[in-house]
């Protein structure tokens, strides 16, 4: 549905290209994998228009990790028409606890939650995949306040990219844009990323390349083929694992990054504004 018109709904090959990273989340018992579905979900509701909808898998998506916060964070900075729905769903996610036990019960375990995290989140461990880890690969790991002001400055980037995502591109992409940046920046900017949360980005990932492939546009698509799989590369070996554990996927999710800025903000030959007649010339032939 995200990535072939109406009346191309077959089955095609790029839910494949999730399999090797999906494998090993579903094996970990990862929350991970579901807190994808939603988003992903989410993202279709988006692009059908149905923002209730998007409210209520954003809830799904909260629920199953947190971390779906920025997806919700960048719709609601610039969607007026979001604000509420999404606002009310969270005040109902925030709630739940609430029905399920006594209220000083659940109150305190917003209180331990909020201690973890401010506790746990911080991380100079080498043994997470975001973008300190590579930096660390390369002898440039950065302190952990300049980590935070590293992080702060690229939600800031973000919400830029998005808000000009918004003005330039038409459904279904900017629909994609949201996600891809949603999921982009969960890798590599939080400190807690693990090998098995790519999963997370491996979905838009692999939607843009079926597109791409879908209407013949050349080399990108293929290395976005090529960069599912090898998102998957726990499942290649211990020999492959072992070279590749930490640096590998912060290099894939920059380079991701790289090519939708490349397509977006630069409009090369296949700029995703002019889908539409893509479609329409992909279909007639």
């Amino acid at each position: 549905r995200l990535h072939l018109p109406p009346d191309r709904y077959r089955n095609h090959g790029h839910p494949l290209l999730s399999l090797s990273i999906a494998s090993g989340a579903i094996m970990n018992g990862q929350t991970d994998l579901l807190m994808s579905a939603a988003m992903v979900h989410a993202t279709v509701c988006y692009i059908e228009g149905k923002r209730n909808s998007v409210a209520l898998w954003l809830g799904v998506a909260l629920i199953a990790k947190p971390l779906a916060i920025v997806m919700w964070m960048l719709l609601i900075a610039t969607d007026r028409k979001m604000v509420v729905p999404l606002v009310a769903i969270l005040l109902m996610v925030l709630a739940l606890p609430f029905l399920m036990a006594s209220p000083a019960l659940a109150a305190q375990q917003y209180v331990d939650m909020w201690h973890q995290v401010v506790q746990l989140a911080p991380s100079q461990e080498h043994r997470f995949g975001d973008i300190n880890a590579l930096l660390r690969t390369l002898g440039l790991g950065i302190p952990l306040k300049a980590q935070i002001i590293l992080a702060l400055v690229c939600a800031v980037g973000c919400l830029w990219f998005w808000a000009g995502s918004k003005t330039r591109l038409k459904e279904p992409y900017r629909g994609l844009m949201l996600l891809a940046l949603s999921t982009t920046y969960l890798m590599l900017l939080n400190p807690r990323t693990e090998g098995n949360s790519y999963v997370i980005l491996v979905p838009v990932m692999a939607t843009c390349s079926a597109r791409g492939l879908y209407l013949r546009q050349g080399a990108m698509p293929v290395a976005m083929a090529v960069m599912c799989v090898g998102l998957g590369n726990s499942v290649f070996g211990k020999e492959i694992w072992n070279l590749t554990k930490l640096w590998f996927k912060p290099v894939i999710a920059l380079v991701f990054l790289g090519m939708l800025y490349t397509r977006m903000i630069i409009g090369s030959p296949w700029r995703w504004s002019h889908a539409a007649s893509d479609v329409k010339n992909a279909n007639s032939e």
